[in-house]
């Protein structure tokens, strides 16, 4: 069974280290970044990931709050039940 993850801060230093990591194990990455473009190229990196990019900017709460993750995100509720982990790597 694939294993789902959440990364903040995906889009560089820390969090793109963890995605690229997760990935190679064949993770489902829900990533999430300030960046879009950067989480475009995140997804171009790794084509063989699935990855689900999210632009966020974890210093706006209203941005989590109204984040789909924490309602209900199609990609994310699809396979609620098989996420472990998140992990926060954002500055």
């Amino acid at each position: 069974m694939q294993q789902t993850i959440l990364i903040t801060g995906a889009t560089s230093g820390f969090g793109w280290a963890c995605s690229e990591l997760f990935a190679a194990k064949g993770w489902r990455l829900i990533a999430c970044g300030r960046r879009e473009e950067r989480l475009r190229e995140l997804q171009a990196r790794l084509p063989e990931a699935e990855i689900h990019p999210y632009r966020l900017d974890v210093r706006e709460s209203r941005q989590i709050e109204e984040m789909p993750v924490c309602q209900s995100w199609a990609p994310f509720a699809m396979h609620r039940e098989q996420q472990k982990e998140m992990t926060g790597c954002d500055g």
